[in-house]
């Protein structure tokens, strides 16, 4: 590993000057918030009887709170999410869960900030073609024409879904006033 190159880091680490996760940290931080917000209430509502005991394996624990994910990684609580999302109206009835809640909140929404393509809010091509009915070279010249609010990154062009709505809604509309009676021409 040579200095200033790929991999490596001029922050110091546990074990010195060295290689750098390709991971953002601010990423996987995020990550391990979400993670224990999910630990935490599972382990909030099992203890008080709101919701069946399920397996909290998959978890990373300290002193009997949930900190994050565990290597294991995300196929290991996948369950458990599955089992808070089945429950979730006991959970929302659970006293004293308002607080937890509100910090799980507040979590997603900066990990939507850091990672937008995660949410319904933005699609890739396939999807703006599905939803539009219209071929991607259209697509592709309204985002041109900015028409379409857009974002570039590494998973390559995602299109805002409420735009793609708007745009349709819009030519949907000009359609329909130019007909007389408010008749609309399908294509």
């Amino acid at each position: 590993m040579h200095p200033g190159g790929v991999g490596y880091s001029d922050t110091p680490t546990f074990g010195g000057f060295g290689p750098k996760s390709p991971c953002s940290d601010h990423a996987m931080e995020l990550g391990d918030m979400e993670a224990a917000f999910v630990g935490n209430l599972a382990r909030y509502c099992m203890a008080l009887g709101s919701i069946p005991r399920h397996s909290l394996r998959g978890l990373w624990w300290v002193n009997g709170e949930c900190k994050g994910i565990s290597t294991t990684g995300p196929q290991a609580i996948q369950g458990l999410i599955n089992h808070l999302i089945y429950w979730a109206p006991y959970i929302i009835g659970t006293e004293g869960v308002d607080d937890l809640l509100r910090a799980g909140e507040e979590t997603r929404w900066y990990s939507e900030r850091l990672s937008p393509q995660e949410t319904e809010r933005w699609v890739g091509i396939e999807e703006a073609e599905r939803i539009t009915g219209r071929k991607a070279r259209t697509i592709r010249r309204w985002k041109e024409e900015g028409w379409i609010e857009t974002l570039d990154d590494s998973w390559g062009v995602m299109y805002s879904r409420n735009g793609l709505e708007t745009v349709l809604a819009a030519m949907n509309g000009k359609r329909t006033s130019n007909l007389p009676n408010g008749q609309a021409v399908l294509h």
